[in-house]
């Protein structure tokens, strides 16, 4: 009598059992070498698709890179809030830092 293979899949069972007669080995061990193989294969599926990714990010970085250089260098000076011109966004800005008196009025919306 064969060992019982605890599936709700009889074809899934019987396949199984044909997998350890095949290849001579436990029902086990023809599940492991089964595991194993497809884990390989996705493994390698996986990569391929990283390794698409990644050359599809270098061309768009390379791109990038490509692109001439307009106007001069921007530091982390120049892109502070209190730099920008609050025409720039489309929102209030609240600092919950500063009190409204230690805020320029387009920052903190008093009046002038």
């Amino acid at each position: 009598m064969p060992s019982p293979i605890q599936t709700k899949r009889p074809d899934v069972a019987m396949n199984i059992r044909e997998l350890a007669t095949l290849t001579k080995t436990s029902i086990a061990d023809a599940i492991a070498i089964a595991v194993r193989s497809q884990l390989a294969i996705e493994r390698v599926k996986a990569n391929a698709q990283l390794t698409k990714k990644r050359k599809a990010a270098e061309l768009a970085l390379a791109e990038l890179r490509s692109l001439p250089v307009v106007g001069p260098d921007v530091s982390n000076k120049d892109v502070t809030p209190s730099r920008i011109p609050a025409t720039f966004f489309p929102y209030q800005l609240v600092y919950h830092s500063a009190t409204p008196r230690s805020c320029p009025s387009h920052i903190s919306g008093s009046p002038t």
